[in-house]
């Protein structure tokens, strides 16, 4: 059984995160402005269901592991606030994965938008 108590109290830790990583981390605010440009830009090439499907996924993904890295680098601070090569390699790697999935999404924007970008432009030349 649902105890409602403790899921409002799991949504506002949850909400509580999600207000850290918008006043807190300056990346995690550009990911969010580009999320917003891409919804527009997906409104505005009226773009297909499972294109927008995809297209939230990675938006999704690329949040999730921004709130990871600040995790980790939140947890390697914890550790050991003053310089330390092997907290700096596990710092590095997890912005390393944020990287990764910005990549994996720049990829996957130009894939989906690329055709009806293409479209739309031959109609208004």
């Amino acid at each position: 059984m649902i105890n409602p108590k403790k899921f409002s109290k799991s949504l506002i830790h949850a909400f509580n995160g999600f207000l850290y990583l918008i006043k807190t981390q300056n990346n995690f605010r550009i990911h969010i402005l580009i999320s917003l440009a891409v919804v527009i830009t997906g409104i505005f090439l009226k773009i297909n269901n499972f294109e927008w499907l995809i297209l939230l996924l990675v938006i999704g993904l690329v949040w999730v592991v921004e709130a990871i890295n600040t995790v980790f680098e939140r947890l390697f601070d914890l550790v050991d606030e003053s310089f330390n090569p092997i907290v700096k390699v596990g710092k590095d790697v997890s912005a390393a994965a944020v990287l990764f999935s910005a990549i994996l999404s720049v990829i996957v924007g130009v894939l989906i938008f690329i055709r009806p970008f293409l479209t739309w432009l031959k109609s208004i030349l």
